[in-house]
């Protein structure tokens, strides 16, 4: 993502290991947006797994299946693949819950309104 161009993931989760401190006293959540064949695989929770283990991270990962628009190129993963991905975290001792969606019927669920806002301004100009 270009955002990890100013903040690179291993100055991030170094961060997050010197946060934690050496007794692993303060837990850290992590908000994971799922998007379909795109981070939601098995190999995605694997390396995923695989950098806790490498920073020594205690974490929850809280799992934000993604909400669609009309006209958004990424689409939301299966409830079939979140159920997998989320399994394969607590298989290896972390907690993940699936976040529930509400508002996607009207297009106000998280991260949809903003885009409906901007839909409408392009189309007010």
């Amino acid at each position: 993502m270009p955002i990890n161009d100013k903040y690179p993931l291993e100055e991030i989760l170094s961060a997050c290991r010197e946060y934690q401190g050496n007794d692993g006293s303060r837990y850290i959540t992590f908000e994971y947006l799922l998007l379909n064949q795109l981070n939601d695989t098995l190999e995605c929770a694997h390396e995923l797994i695989a950098l806790m283990k490498k920073y020594q991270l205690r974490a929850t990962f809280n799992l934000i299946p993604f909400n669609p628009w009309p006209g958004c190129a990424f689409q939301p993963s299966s409830n079939n693949r979140v159920r997998v991905f989320a399994a394969e975290l607590e298989k290896a001792g972390f907690a993940a819950p699936v976040r529930v969606a509400r508002g996607q019927d009207i297009l106000a669920a998280c991260g949809q309104l903003k885009s409906k806002k901007e839909q409408e301004d392009k189309a007010a100009k």
